[in-house]
């Protein structure tokens, strides 16, 4: 009996459990509708988002198309104004230098004039110094006896002539007296500045070199643009640098070699100022020769 009502029951229960089957499929559509159903939203949402996305790209896009153009007026406009300026300082350089050049030019004028009044004061103190004090006449070495009038037959270019020997053979008191009886008996004569000079050239290299200094004035003073006034120029500026006074000698070496820019005292006076680092006045090649 048992077992017949359980073959009876065998339909309804595969009734029942294909019931609970098909419950569940449906459950499981229902499931994957609703998450179909969620991934549509999501994506129309991402669509919306895209679109947005983009909307704003091209507004972004264009704005800054916008700044682009307006960086580039703005860096035109810069260069414009560069440009002006650039070309503005580069006048007011010029103007400048050309303003340099003119200075220049005038510090040149006016140190040409300072170095001419120098020259023309040291002529002063020079020629001041003469007159308050004239060098005192040398005495005769013995043996020699000077007289107001020259010996018979002593004549102009003997009495040099002599003169020059004695300071040539070492005799420099001698020689000295000589050259000075020579101005006394023929101050007129051509001669006469040379033996003036000698009588300045004896002192200086005796050492004496105040009463050297005095000598040569008188070249100048005396007997004024003569064949020896260059030679005694320098050799004033050579008696102050032996002195050790080395303003006034760069004084009458710029002199010397200024005004006489030829003479073999004016080169050499050139050579003195360069050793002593001072710029030369002449610029022509010197050549060594020493005054006699």
């Amino acid at each position: 009996m048992k077992r017949i009502a359980f073959f009876l029951l065998l339909p309804l229960l595969a009734a029942a459990q294909k019931r609970n089957d098909l419950a569940e499929v449906q459950r499981d559509v229902a499931m994957m509708t609703d998450e179909i159903r969620n991934i549509q939203k999501t994506v129309d949402r991402l669509n919306g988002t895209a679109e947005q996305t983009l909307a704003n790209a091209a507004k972004n896009g264009a704005a800054l198309a916008n700044v682009q153009d307006a960086l580039n007026q703005r860096i035109a406009a810069q260069e414009k104004n560069f440009a002006a300026s650039l070309s503005a300082t580069s006048a007011k350089v010029e103007q400048v230098s050309n303003d340099v050049g003119a200075l220049r030019d005038t510090m040149t004028d006016v140190t040409a004039r300072v170095n001419k009044l120098q020259t023309a004061l040291a002529d002063i103190s020079a020629k001041l110094d003469i007159l308050i004090t004239k060098p005192e006449a040398p005495k005769p070495e013995a043996g020699y006896t000077t007289s107001a009038t020259p010996p018979p037959g002593m004549t102009a270019e003997k009495l040099y002539e002599n003169a020059t020997k004695d300071k040539r053979a070492g005799q420099n008191d001698l020689a000295q007296q000589q050259f000075t009886d020579f101005l006394k008996w023929y101050g007129n004569t051509d001669l006469a500045p040379n033996a003036q000079f000698q009588i300045g050239s004896i002192l200086f290299n005796t050492e004496k070199l105040d009463d050297a200094l005095k000598a040569f004035d008188l070249v100048l003073t005396q007997y004024p643009e003569n064949q020896k006034t260059p030679e005694a120029i320098y050799m004033k500026g050579m008696t102050y640098l032996k002195q050790g006074d080395k303003p006034k000698a760069l004084v009458e070496f710029r002199a010397v070699s200024k005004r006489f820019p030829r003479s073999d005292a004016g080169r050499l006076a050139t050579e003195q100022l360069a050793e002593l680092g001072s710029k030369p006045t002449s610029a022509l090649p010197p050549r060594k020769r020493a005054p006699r």
